[in-house]
């Protein structure tokens, strides 16, 4: 089996305190795990910022990529020209992973899309209509673009697949893991907290 080459949008990553950051950064570091466990294959981390990239951090053996496009620029280009491909300027790439808020264009890597909730799109009433609108938009082209996309729960691909007629198989349930940080306290730290 050929070495598989993953690249993940990691545009959130300048966002650490934010829950898709957390996430990202999370999702990174575990494939960056795996693709060493496996010793087979590459990881490109996509963070394109036209001033440089303070702040962002990877995982050993993840690669940045970080052409240095003015991002309105870029984001205007994807949209009306459907160019430049990401998977090219990342040196080729077979699987692309995305949060739902940017649907880069790709030549040939295959789209996974994380949805995290559609809550704007089932209660639009909570939400000021622009960002109500906004949500609309990210998660319909995450049904138009994504060659799969991943629910964080069984309510939410049920919530999605009513609201975007999809086959139901591009939509699959996979739950948030939990951070290494998060595990049972020692002893010791018991005690410290109850004392």
């Amino acid at each position: 089996m050929k070495p598989l080459r993953v690249g993940i949008d990691g545009g959130a990553l300048r966002r650490p305190e934010t829950g898709i950051g957390r996430y990202t950064s999370n999702v990174i570091d575990e494939v960056a795990r795996l693709l060493e466990e496996e010793q087979s294959g590459s990881l490109a981390v996509w963070a394109n910022a036209f001033g440089g990239q303070e702040g962002v951090t990877l995982p050993e053996g993840a690669r940045l990529v970080n052409p240095g496009f003015p991002d309105r620029l870029l984001r205007s280009t994807w949209r009306r020209l459907n160019w430049p491909a990401v998977d090219v300027l990342s040196g080729g790439l077979d699987v692309f992973h995305t949060s739902d808020w940017v649907h880069p264009p790709l030549r040939r890597a295959a789209a996974v899309t994380t949805v995290h909730d559609i809550g704007a799109l089932v209660h639009p009433e909570w939400y000021a209509p622009d960002v109500a609108g906004i949500h609309e938009t990210k998660n319909r082209l995450a049904a138009e673009k994504a060659d799969r996309i991943i629910a964080i729960s069984e309510f939410t691909r049920r919530s999605f697949l009513e609201r975007f007629p999809i086959s139901p198989d591009r939509v699959v349930v996979v739950p948030n893991g939990v951070s290494p940080e998060f595990r049972p306290a020692s002893q010791e730290r018991l005690a410290e907290v109850r004392e």
